[in-house]
């Protein structure tokens, strides 16, 4: 909503004309917040038109099934109206536990003053608030509360992010880096390249190694046709680099790893290496 002055609440465009205020015109009073990534969230003084002083907006049953280490990121920028009733709160919901904050700004006493968390003190220029989630499970809702019953709270909130690590049990096999670069010389030099095998089962592990690339054959000799693996760890490719005094250009080699095993669930990366002449 807005009166198209200074009490609003709703979806802010700084640049164009795609603002969502419900049947209300752009309000005239949003301040010049910064640090936006487009479109955001504003509002001030939210029982200026008989509407209720505190607002909320719920994101519900994200699946965080196999996550863990779950953070959250939010953007919020505030001005100095806030007294001492007001907040603005970002609370989560694990599988229908209660919510819990998890970020709050508030002004402990008086009035007119810029909201805190005790660390960070919010401004015109939107900070980026980090932090972690406690718990994990299969369903997340996220909820975020605004309280502004006087005349002068003005607050902008934009990309709320949660992020989390996707737990797995399945068997991963890959390079350790996904590119590298080497300076070929007047001599021949042996390149050696890590692959590594993390969360392993009980199967062992085949791969055969090929190349590819832009390099000619002369350019290079593969000195390592295959690996296995009995257990998590790291083995080396070999690769000798040649020297080519005939062409000049940068060369690419790329090592692909097949796996000539038979394990449920592999998981496989590639790398690509570059010669530079």
């Amino acid at each position: 909503y807005s009166d198209g002055s200074s009490d609003y609440f709703g979806i802010y465009d700084p640049v164009g004309s795609t603002d969502n205020f419900g049947a209300g015109s752009q309000p005239s009073g949003i301040p010049s917040f910064t640090g936006n990534n487009g479109n955001f969230l504003v509002g001030e003084d939210l029982d200026g038109d008989g509407t209720a002083s505190t607002q909320t907006l719920t994101w519900s049953g994200l699946n965080i099934t196999g996550y863990t280490d779950l953070t959250f990121s939010v953007k919020l920028g505030a001005t100095s109206g806030f007294d001492s009733n007001d907040f603005i709160t970002l609370s989560v919901n694990i599988d229908g536990a209660g919510y819990v904050d998890i970020t709050s700004f508030t002004v402990a006493t008086g009035f007119n003053q810029f909201p805190t968390n005790g660390v960070v003190t919010l401004g015109l220029a939107m900070e980026t608030i980090t932090g972690s989630i406690v718990g994990t499970g299969s369903s997340l809702d996220v909820r975020l509360s605004v309280k502004a019953d006087s005349g002068s709270e003005e607050f902008a909130v934009d990309d709320i992010v949660i992020n989390g690590t996707l737990a797995t049990s399945d068997p991963v096999i890959g390079f350790d880096a996904a590119t590298s670069a080497e300076t070929e010389t007047n001599a021949t030099f042996e390149v050696l390249v890590p692959v590594t095998v993390s969360n392993y089962g009980s199967d062992q592990i085949d791969v055969s190694v090929a190349v590819t690339g832009t390099a000619e054959v002369s350019d290079y000799t593969l000195n390592t046709a295959s690996l296995s693996f009995t257990g998590n760890g790291s083995q080396n490719i070999s690769i000798n680099i040649n020297p080519d005094s005939d062409d000049f250009d940068n060369e690419t080699i790329i090592l692909t790893i097949t796996e000539t095993s038979n394990v449920s669930g592999l998981v496989i990366s590639q790398s690509t290496h570059t010669i530079t002449v």
